[in-house]
């Protein structure tokens, strides 16, 4: 099995195997599933289009990890849902609030391990916090 606490980057197929702490709202369970290229808003600043990728199917490997001085982590991973993503950087659902600035490494679709840094943080439901982040160089 898996170690949750290890320093190795987890597989596609380890992924399904992480621990995952997303309580999606009730009322998502329909219509949860959402693909394809997302609409900008009116108020959008993003630099990138997005694309939609929201499904029970669309978990990543999310890496915990100490980055801030005032918020030890230990170092694990976990399961999360990509929500969207586009060049500049990703959207997610986690079942636990990270804060800005924080930088994670995350196991993407394609299996690759990018490091990202955390832009924004928003409390969807008690188990539910959408994630905005943004690509960076290691």
């Amino acid at each position: 099995m898996l170690d949750r606490h290890a320093d190795t980057v987890p597989t596609l197929a380890g992924i399904e195997r992480l621990p995952c702490s997303v309580g999606l709202p009730a009322a998502w369970e329909d219509d949860f599933e959402l693909r394809g290229p997302a609409a900008p808003l009116p108020d959008c600043r993003r630099r990138f289009p997005r694309i939609r990728c929201r499904g029970k199917g669309c978990r990543v490997a999310l890496e915990h990890r100490s980055t801030l001085p005032s918020l030890p982590r230990a170092r694990a991973w976990f399961a999360v849902y990509l929500v969207d993503f586009g060049r500049g950087g990703l959207g997610l659902l986690h079942g636990e609030p990270l804060y800005p600035k924080e930088r994670l490494r995350v196991v993407l679709l394609d299996g690759k391990a990018r490091q990202i840094e955390i832009v924004r943080c928003e409390r969807v439901d008690e188990h539910c916090f959408r994630i905005g982040a943004r690509f960076v160089e290691s």
